[in-house]
């Protein structure tokens, strides 16, 4: 056990100049264990990727380069030091878009074939999956009547008002029940399409 203190302290300095105070009062155990969730991230990122390939749904934010934290971790796991675990565990999280069309199954609103669209945004913070949940918001929400025929001139309104909070508390609550396993894709894939317009109500015409 000492030589692996002495491996992961053997640079103090770094810490003793590091000006993220946040880091520095991390624990070496605290440190390794964002990291591996880290690389569990990426490998939930690439499995949706994968899942939304052919389509526009998956959206991932420059600014994360998930790119750049695949190869931080990849020299981590091999150099296993402690400037490779820094890089990683200070590389911005991971965040993405999803983008989602969402149908009406039910008929809530009077049999009126409705759609909605939705871009739910996704960042997920250093603990997540293992103890943490993905931090969500809904950056865009729109339902329009399937069948409508909209001129040019007609300004574009949304049909529904969603209620952002309480669908937002929603996924939080079916998040906790998920993790520590993976949960973005089956709370965009199952539980959105479920119950979105459960938290969804219909404007008068």
């Amino acid at each position: 056990m000492r030589l692996v203190e002495d491996k992961y302290n053997s640079n103090d300095d770094d810490d003793d100049d590091d000006d993220d105070d946040a880091y520095a009062s991390l624990g070496l155990a605290e440190r390794k264990n964002i990291a591996e969730c880290r690389e569990m991230q990426l490998d939930e990122m690439a499995a949706l990727e994968a899942i939304y390939a052919e389509t526009d749904e998956f959206l991932p934010a420059a600014a994360s380069d998930a790119d750049g934290l695949r190869e931080k971790v990849e020299a981590w796991r091999e150099a296993d030091t402690a400037a490779h675990l820094r890089s990683v565990v200070r590389h911005p999280p991971p965040s993405f878009g999803l983008q989602l069309v969402i149908e009406d199954a039910a008929r809530k609103y009077d049999g009126t074939d409705v759609v909605a669209t939705l871009l739910l945004q996704v960042e997920l913070p250093p603990s997540y999956p293992e103890a943490g949940l993905p931090a969500l918001d809904v950056a865009y929400f729109a339902v329009t009547d399937r069948a409508a025929v909209c001129n040019v001139d007609k300004v574009f309104e949304s049909l529904a008002h969603l209620d952002r909070d309480g669908l937002l508390e929603g996924l939080a609550e079916q998040a906790r029940q998920i993790v520590p396993y993976p949960c973005v894709y089956e709370l965009a894939a199952t539980w959105l399409t479920e119950h979105l317009f459960d938290y969804c109500e219909l404007h008068a015409h």
